[in-house]
């Protein structure tokens, strides 16, 4: 994570001020990219949801209020809603695990101390950017890997299948499965 002066300022997409990205523009024929160009462009955003609930509360609860609000962007979101769905579903028909933790926040007061650690739920505007941003990652590596760009990555190594199937066990009782097949 950024600092909070870099995440507020400078690497920020506050509201008409252009920004240099490197950006991936994606053409996405669910579940799969299609297509996609990299290249270098500037980002503009036109508008800031500052109710950071604007995108749960319209796709959730349909509040009215927020509705009105943001009624220029309410089909893109929920447009987006359906792509994350699509993209979700693939990606757990691929083995993916989703263990749906929540962040710890961590507060702390102006003397530097701990006051408290809260759980922080995440909904579904939470779950749109991370399905988006996995698509990101996954494309930008295919397109390093297809360049022969060097990169820098994390390989994990083969997961023990004893373990595997141990936590398979367990969580079974509770009415979960990995959903994947134990191999070696």
């Amino acid at each position: 994570m950024f600092p909070s002066e870099l995440a507020t300022g400078l690497c920020s997409l506050n509201p008409h001020v252009d920004r240099l990205v490197q950006s991936c523009l994606m053409e996405v024929d669910p579940p799969l990219v299609s297509s996609y160009v990299m290249s270098c462009t500037t980002a503009s955003s036109q508008q800031r949801a500052d109710d950071v609930h604007a995108v749960n509360g319209i796709l959730t609860d349909n509040d009215p209020r927020l509705l009105a609000q943001y009624r220029p962007l309410v089909p893109m979101f929920e447009l987006m809603r359906e792509l994350f769905v699509i993209l979700n579903d693939a990606r757990r028909r691929r083995g993916s695990i989703d263990f749906d933790l929540h962040e710890a926040e961590v507060v702390i007061d102006e003397g530097g101390v701990v006051e408290a650690i809260i759980a922080l739920h995440r909904n579904v505007r939470h779950r749109l950017i991370e399905e988006f941003m996995l698509l990101a990652n996954e494309t930008v590596a295919s397109y390093l890997d297809a360049q022969s760009a060097p990169a820098l990555y994390r390989v994990h190594e083969e997961p023990d299948v004893m373990k595997i199937s141990k936590f398979e066990d367990f969580i079974s009782g509770f009415g979960y499965s990995l959903g994947a097949p134990l191999t070696a």
